[in-house]
């Protein structure tokens, strides 16, 4: 099995555009406008990439014997246009999902079944905003796969 790379989405790969009222639960995130101009335009997408992430993705993406995944908690109709926002990046990416909410379970039942594909998987990096998912990440694939090495990067 390849190593795999997982990266949220906003925040993480992407200094999401919102107007000052977006909470997290606000209506904004399920809204495909929210991923097309004038938020991000095609012709300059790279101005909302965040240059630490954008670098890993490109550098793990180019190598053999890797996959990479973005897992959002956009909701499933958007799959599409954050695949749309990935291609404008250029970004070689493997997988796209868009898991919907509850965040932190549809993320982790997917990484469940990246796990239990057959074969061992040796390594896996997580990308994200948001600490307490890195700690739930962690804490499950060690228990699901203690063979695994296990690095979380925290994007701030």
């Amino acid at each position: 099995m390849p190593d795999v790379y997982i990266f949220d989405f906003d925040d993480t790969i992407i200094r999401s555009p919102r107007p000052s009222d977006a909470s997290p639960t606000s209506s904004w995130w399920r809204d495909p406008a929210s991923l097309k101009s004038p938020y991000i335009r095609e012709d300059s997408a790279w101005s909302v990439a965040l240059p630490r992430t954008y670098d890993r993705v490109i550098e793990v993406g180019s190598a053999s014997g890797t996959v990479v995944v973005v897992l959002t908690g956009r909701p499933p109709h958007l799959t599409q246009e954050v695949a749309d926002v990935l291609t404008w990046l250029e970004l070689p990416v493997d997988v796209v999902m868009a898991v919907g909410s509850p965040i932190i379970d549809n993320k982790l039942a997917v990484i469940w079944q990246l796990l239990n594909q057959g074969e061992e998987v040796p390594y896996i990096e997580i990308w994200d905003d948001r600490a307490d998912h890195l700690i739930a990440f962690r804490h499950a694939i060690k228990h699901w796969s203690p063979k695994t090495e296990v690095v979380t990067r925290h994007v701030q």
